[in-house]
């Protein structure tokens, strides 16, 4: 006799979509304005160069306004995209096996990004870079990010661990 399929539940969905969310679609957005700003940087010496012919030297220069260094951005996204496979094989069910990937996945990504925003909210800013008013703001959004990085997770964890969620996983899929 063949074991009937288990639906998905609305829970299931919902902590897959949240999962990818947080760990795919945030990360690769704040890459990709990275790499906007990081290109329009490189397009300003050429406009520079021509309007200190008219205006003089500039008045400030130097500070990092970048904040994050090209490996880190690397890996930002190398771990984002990594996640993308693990979230299709989480939607699609089936395996108990997918269950587990799933949330050991969700547990190291949630511990490497608490990791970083505590360092962003509780570090001290480096002087060479300069200061400016936006790292107040910079360390008010770390710490209020903080709420997603643990809410999520901890629903993602609670929620897998249901009987609805592992019926999902256990029933074979064709």
């Amino acid at each position: 006799m063949e074991q009937a399929q288990a639906r998905r539940t609305l829970g299931v969905s919902l902590a897959v979509i949240a999962s990818t969310l947080l760990f795919t679609v945030l990360p690769l957005i704040q890459v990709s304005m990275v790499l906007i700003v990081q290109a329009r940087l490189s397009s300003l010496p050429a406009r520079v160069s021509a309007a200190q012919d008219v205006l003089g030297e500039p008045l400030f220069s130097g500070g990092d306004l970048l904040g994050l260094a090209p490996g880190a951005l690397l890996l930002q996204a190398g771990l984002a995209l990594g996640f993308v496979p693990v979230a299709v094989l989480a939607w699609r069910g089936g395996r108990p096996r997918v269950r587990s990937i799933f949330m050991f996945a969700v547990l190291a990504l949630t511990l490497i990004a608490v990791l970083q925003s505590l360092q962003a909210a509780l570090g001290q800013p480096a002087l060479e870079g300069g200061l400016d008013s936006g790292q107040a703001l910079a360390r008010q959004a770390a710490a209020c990010s903080l709420l997603w990085q643990i809410a999520i997770p901890l629903y993602v964890l609670w929620y897998m661990n249901r009987a609805p969620a592992r019926a999902y996983y256990r029933s074979p899929r064709s």
